[in-house]
């Protein structure tokens, strides 16, 4: 702070002092010069008027008829003169010959001036030199009836006299500067000490406010910047202890969720060694220092060689794949690793964040339900296969019977017989619905690259009686995409739409079936859109569970098994779907496949 007050005080002194100098020197010289001008007319006026004095006394005398040269007591009179003014050296008179014929030093009286101004007719001035020495030369001529030069009257003022007057104001206004420059200095200092005492109470502020006490306060009052920037700075301080107490607040937020967190979370550098580890280390029979700085494979079993973890720090992404660790036991569990890079401010990595699920369970639970999964399958299709031998034989002696016995039969036993054969073939549909849809878990066909307007056209190739029958325009999307799936499964889908628009499109005045595409960024869905009936909102989850029909129409065909089919194809192709309807206002059957699909079992 010494040095800032020093600084201020230097700054300020150099540039009022520098202002004071330039001012008052500018002025100085300018009052010296106009001072000596002023002086020197002054001492000349004076001097004039004492010769005038002297010549109208002599007139006196003359005027009685005494001559010039032979008055009395005028050696004493120039004598009286110079004693009596210190400016005057010398006072003499001189006769038309230039000869002194008075002098206040009598030994000078006799000598012929050389050099001298003779006698003028008015008083005058001049510079002259003597042994060296300047002097203002006054000269009062001596004139007979104010017309006939008789002599002149010479007082000599020694320039030197005019000089020393001229010092001395000068020393004055020297000394005069010298006392402002003192009292600027004092004015300086006491200023720099106003502005210099609270920049060290800000000074001292910063200080602990940089220490960490947010709670110091500012002792500075003043209506200027100074006092701004001390509120700034109180502001400041306030704003960051609230932005320090919600960072505790956050880092504590976050350490309890670390610490509390059931998966185990960790941090390792680009070394691939642990920096941070949670709580849950201890799952795997490891303490976190025991771990710490040791190599993240340590808690893996042998066949990983942490290749996934050279990927994720040289090409910055985020991964997630499976792994088998191994607890300090020996025990090995089933767990999924999630990692993402993390950055410094350079952008660089400098390690990895990682999370760790034990799914050991959810690995035994997964295998217990594909089994049950797969028995329930195999007793499905193994009941469906054992079911359809005892129908056929009905359905084959029914026919028999109404063939060859049919006059016997009468008219009640042909309604007998004719219901029996239909609800034979309905339990034939049930079965073969059935079977088909056990078949889509178990029986998986390669996906393959295959133009939708294609499969499409098949389709409608195939239910074309039906469309023809029923007058009913279809319209077909020409931007139907290629898609990579089971192409057997998405015709099927299709299929059991466009069969379903058909049974519900009711008593249309102008019955069309619309199937459209729109690409939604990682996936491509489709839609078939009728005009049919419609479906009360209540019932669009409904209607994809298995047996459930609509009432709204007879359908002898329907076994409440169709839609199921395409839910179940659609999510294993990785995609779902839905319809968006209103009854009375036709329906919407929307799908999405997943461009990336591959095969679900």
């Amino acid at each position: 702070m010494k040095k800032i007050r020093v600084k201020i005080l230097g700054k300020i002194v150099i540039l009022i002092g520098t202002i004071l100098v330039v001012a008052m020197g500018t002025n100085t010289f300018i009052n010296i010069i106009q001072f000596e001008k002023n002086y020197r007319y002054a001492l000349q006026t004076k001097v004039i008027a004492i010769g005038e004095n002297l010549e109208n006394m002599l007139q006196n005398t003359l005027s009685l008829g005494f001559p010039l040269e032979n008055l009395p007591g005028l050696n004493e009179k120039c004598l009286e003169i110079v004693e009596n003014y210190s400016e005057i050296s010398d006072c003499y008179i001189t006769n038309t010959n230039m000869e002194v014929i008075y002098h206040n030093n009598p030994s000078f009286v006799g000598k012929i001036l050389s050099g001298k101004q003779k006698a003028l007719q008015d008083a005058s001035v001049r510079v002259i030199s003597s042994e060296g020495e300047k002097f203002y030369e006054i000269c009062v001529p001596i004139l007979h009836q104010k017309s006939e030069p008789l002599g002149t009257i010479r007082l000599d003022v020694p320039a030197q006299y005019i000089y020393s007057k001229t010092k001395r104001m000068a020393l004055n206004s020297v000394l005069l500067l010298i006392a402002s420059f003192i009292v600027v200095f004092l004015v300086a200092l006491y200023f720099a000490r106003g502005i210099t005492r609270p920049l060290k109470s800000l000074t001292d502020g910063a200080k602990a406010i940089s220490s960490g006490n947010f709670d110091y306060r500012l002792k500075v009052e003043s209506n200027d910047e100074v006092g701004e920037l001390s509120e700034s700075f109180g502001r400041m301080a306030w704003n960051l202890k609230q932005r320090e107490k919600e960072l505790r607040e956050s880092r504590d937020y976050l350490h309890h969720l670390l610490e509390r967190a059931n998966d185990l979370i960790y941090t390792v550098d680009t070394r691939g060694c642990f920096t941070y580890l949670n709580p849950r280390i201890k799952d795997y029979g490891y303490s976190i220092d025991e771990l710490l700085g040791k190599h993240f494979l340590t808690i893996l079993t042998k066949k990983h060689g942490g290749k996934r973890f050279g990927k994720s720090v040289q090409e910055k992404v985020r991964q997630s794949y499976e792994v088998e660790a191994r607890t300090k036991d020996g025990v090995v569990r089933n767990c999924i690793i999630s990692t993402s890079p993390l950055l410094g401010h350079d952008g660089k990595v400098t390690g990895l964040l990682g999370i760790m699920r034990d799914i050991t369970e959810k690995k035994k639970a997964e295998e217990e339900i594909r089994k049950k999964n797969e028995e329930l399958e195999n007793f499905v299709y193994v009941v469906s296969h054992d079911l359809k031998a005892p129908l056929i034989s009905v359905q084959g002696f029914s026919s028999v019977l109404l063939k060859d016995y049919h006059e016997k039969l009468g008219e009640e036993g042909q309604r007998y017989l004719e219901r029996i054969k239909a609800n034979t073939h309905r339990m034939e549909v049930l079965i073969t619905d059935l079977l088909t849809l056990s078949r889509i878990g178990r029986v998986v066909h390669p996906f393959k690259d295959v133009p939708c307007l294609e499969i499409v056209k098949r389709v409608c190739s195939t239910l074309k009686p039906r469309l023809e029958k029923n007058g009913i325009e279809v319209s077909i999307a020409d931007n139907l995409p290629t898609i990579h799936c089971d192409e057997d499964r998405i015709y099927q889908v299709f299929e059991n739409l466009l069969v379903n628009a058909i049974k519900f499109m009711g008593n249309s005045d102008s019955p069309e079936i619309e199937i459209g595409y729109e690409d939604k960024n990682g996936f491509h869905q489709f839609y078939v859109r009728d005009t049919g009936i419609g479906i009360d909102p209540k019932y669009h989850r409904k209607i994809f569970e298995i047996f459930h029909r609509l009432k709204e129409i007879e359908d002898e065909e329907g076994t409440g098994i169709g839609l199921v089919i395409v839910e179940r194809i659609i999510n294993n192709h990785g995609g779902k779907v839905w319809v968006d309807s209103e009854k009375g206002k036709g329906a919407t059957f929307y799908f999405t496949l997943s461009k990336t699909a591959s095969p679900t079992p």
